[in-house]
């Protein structure tokens, strides 16, 4: 069962070819100008041309099926008579392909080139859109003909399924069974952290009551690729209940990353379609630990309904009361990123583009969150009932790209004046923002467009306190050398300020120190004071932020280091060690178990009891007794990621290295082989010292070796006529050994 959705509709086909049409117009009038002066026969004008070029062609389209399931092919067969208009100069290519809603949807489709063609072609077919066969020049994009096939998708049994389902890879029996689970309720799927799972095509998928989607981060600590290479209104949908009463099952999605289909360019992005990772429209939802980007819409939106003004009755998603996540959506530790849409190259076109989005009676509690490069980070809807509480979140230099030519804000409050661009009037419930870091300055920290009803009814409407903004200026910009805008801006009232701190003329105060290991992959982290909190960046997560603690300390206050001997960084401060939790370290850990004195076998189990790998095992002598072990690395009760290995040195035992100096061959030998050692390589030296005796040995004499070791010795010897010689300078054979 896919969740339908109301999305925005897109403006008509011609709104799109009239972008392309004006671009042209300049093009065209420029190359008229140009060729006629060369070519007398040329027509009057491209569009002349290109109109009786598509007058004069015909095409046919079909396929050989009316319906497939998703991810099955089907075979598309075409043919098209070019006419003679659109062979001059190559003025017409021809494709087939499907008809989306916008240019930029990442259509399927083949290219066929020009001319007279015909073919076939085997095809997989993702999305319920009609197939055109498309002819297109500088001109436009025009249809020829058209087919059309139904993609069903996936639906959970009728009877139920398996209360747990582990997705292993990206085949399409996987693939399907995934969506299955999904819409199953109460199913624990799990997604294993080196699969990259390909979703596109679908648009919608329910994520039914008590159903939680959690990567295995124990392989990959990023977790699992989820993504869509289309552009769906909603990937995933937690719908409103059936039975809107408490108490209200819970959904969770966990430790994934969520890819979607738009670009990083946000100017590839534009125009009236939006499209989100995750919509939510119920209450005690978890979202955590994910990485949600590429969403040009909003990479988590929450919202009760889809309607303008007041939502259906009961009322279930509201103002969570301190500490309490069932009534609300509960989305941190996240990394949202690159979610952009801007309004235009220059303006006036629909913009989107937020880390998490709030609108029609949504609320949610957002916290410990990393952003970049969003247009908004943080977006709320005027509608009644919206708000937002927003702590301890890091929003990162980048983004507020609102068209080539200006920036928009990072935490935002719309108004319900549509007539002045939604910059006054109503402006939801109530907004709590606290201890938060902006460290984006190309627009606003926060901007409050209208006012809020709390604040009508004579409460506070916005809250912003305790935050540290890089702006120089707090509610005035561009002033007294400061060439930022302003941190705050309210349109109207409702704003209470208290506890901010401002960077100095535009700079972030920052504390950053790479000093010690904080995720237990025995590589320095580079920790970051903010003035308000403290984060690390990851090396398991490619330098991706974490969340460490609240506190307005930095600098000399601090001292980093590990003091709870678990092998992860601490950050003491004034005299008071804050120990790193282990939840830094992923959902999966091991904690090394202490193995001295074991048994090799019994250390090799104890590791693996513990959740780690056996690493490198190496052997060497010792005054241990052989085959037990008397080193390891990690420490012992140190931290670490599941999966990770863990090395051994085991005894091989002792054996003391005779001192056979000066013995003839003979008796080294046997001195060497009763000390449990094995004689080596014999060479020689012509120094007339003692002829026929060791004079150098390795390993030296006292050394300790393991049992079996070889001891190499060099003999004297003494030839006289310059050509070398045996041992005694008289060609005696070395002694033999005594028995």
């Amino acid at each position: 069962m896919f969740h339908l959705r109301r999305v925005r509709p897109g403006p008509p086909r011609g709104v799109h070819r009239r972008r392309t049409s004006r671009w042209w117009a300049a093009v065209g009038l420029a190359a008229t100008m140009l060729t006629t002066s060369v070519v007398a026969a040329q027509p009057a004008s491209a569009d002349d041309q290109w109109q009786r070029c598509l007058n004069e062609s015909s095409a046919s389209l079909s396929f050989d099926k009316t319906t497939v399931s998703w991810l099955d092919s089907a075979t598309i067969h075409w043919t098209v008579n070019a006419g003679p208009d659109c062979w001059w100069n190559a003025l017409a290519t021809f494709s087939v392909g499907e008809d989306t809603p916008q240019n930029n949807d990442n259509a399927q489709g083949v290219m066929l080139g020009v001319g007279t063609l015909s073919g076939s072609k085997s095809v997989t077919p993702l999305r319920n859109l009609p197939w055109r066969v498309w002819a297109t020049s500088a001109v436009g994009k025009f249809p020829l003909a058209t087919a059309n096939i139904t993609v069903t998708y996936p639906e959970p049994p009728p009877e139920g399924g398996p209360a747990a389902v582990r997705i292993t890879d990206n085949s399409i029996e996987q693939r399907r069974q995934f969506v299955r689970a999904v819409e199953t309720p109460g199913t624990k799927v799990t997604v294993a952290g080196d699969v990259s799972l390909d979703l596109s095509g679908l648009d919608g998928i329910t994520v039914a009551p008590n159903t939680w989607i959690t990567g295995d981060r124990s392989v990959n600590p990023a977790g699992p690729l989820l993504f869509t290479t289309t552009e769906p209104g909603s990937l995933f949908v937690v719908p409103r209940p059936a039975n809107p009463a408490p108490p209200f099952s819970q959904e969770v999605i966990s430790g994934i990353r969520l890819r979607g289909g738009s670009s990083t360019d946000p100017f590839d992005n534009m125009g009236e379609q939006d499209s989100m990772g995750i919509t939510v429209m119920k209450p005690n939802v978890e979202i955590d630990h994910n990485e949600i980007y590429l969403w040009r819409g909003a990479g988590v939106e929450v919202k009760e309904c889809d309607v303008d003004g007041a939502c259906p009755s009961p009322d279930i998603l509201r103002r969570p009361a301190p500490g309490e996540h069932a009534t609300t959506v509960w989305i941190h530790d996240n990394y949202i990123h690159h979610d952009q849409h801007p309004a235009g190259d220059i303006c006036c076109g629909h913009a989107a583009g937020y880390g998490v989005e709030t609108s029609h009676g949504g609320w949610a509690l957002i916290e410990r969150n990393a952003f970049d490069y969003n247009r908004h980070s943080i977006a709320s809807g005027w509608q009644p009932g919206t708000g937002y509480l927003l702590y301890r979140n890091l929003i990162l230099p980048n983004g507020g790209v609102h068209s080539r030519v200006a920036s928009t804000h990072a935490i935002d409050v719309h108004g319900s004046n549509k007539d002045d661009a939604y910059e006054s009037g109503d402006a939801g419930e109530y907004f709590d923002v606290e201890y938060n870091t902006v460290w984006n300055v190309h627009g606003p920290a926060v901007k409050l467009r209208g006012t809020p009803s709390d604040e009508k009814a004579g409460k506070e409407g916005m809250q912003v306190r305790h935050n540290v903004f890089a702006h120089c200026g707090l509610f005035v910009g561009f002033t007294g050398g400061c060439q930022y805008p302003p941190a705050l801006v309210q349109n109207e009232t409702g704003m209470h300020e208290s506890d901010t701190t401002l960077g100095v003329l535009g700079t972030t105060i920052d504390d950053a120190r790479t000093s010690c290991d904080f995720d237990g992959d025995e590589v320095n982290d580079t920790f970051h004071a903010t003035g308000v909190t403290w984060w690390f960046q990851s090396s398991r997560l490619a330098g991706r932020f974490v969340y460490l603690y609240q506190s307005a300390l930095t600098g000399n206050h601090l001292v980093l280091g590990d003091r709870n001997a678990d092998g992860l960084c601490d950050v003491t401060a004034d005299g008071t060690t804050v120990p790193t939790d282990t939840s830094v370290v992923g959902t999966s850990i091991g904690v090394v178990p202490y193995v001295l004195g074991s048994t090799e076998a019994a250390a090799r189990a104890a590791v693996v009891a513990a959740g780690l790998t056996v690493g490198t095992v190496t052997y060497q002598p010792s005054t241990t007794a052989a085959g037990l072990v008397i080193d390891q690395s990690p420490h012992w009760w140190y931290v670490r990621p599941a999966g990770r290995p863990v090395n051994l040195v085991v005894s091989l035992g002792r054996a003391t290295v005779p001192n056979v100096l000066g013995m003839d061959q003979g008796s080294a030998q046997w001195y060497i082989g009763a000390a449990g050692l094995s004689a080596g390589t014999v060479s020689y030296t012509n120094n007339c010292v003692s002829p026929g005796s060791v004079q150098v040995q390795h390993p030296t004499g006292g050394a300790l070796v393991a049992p079996g070791s070889t001891v190499d010795i060099t003999l004297s010897t003494c030839d006289t006529t310059g050509g070398g010689g045996t041992p005694g300078g008289g060609g005696d054979k070395p002694p033999v050994r005594e028995k």
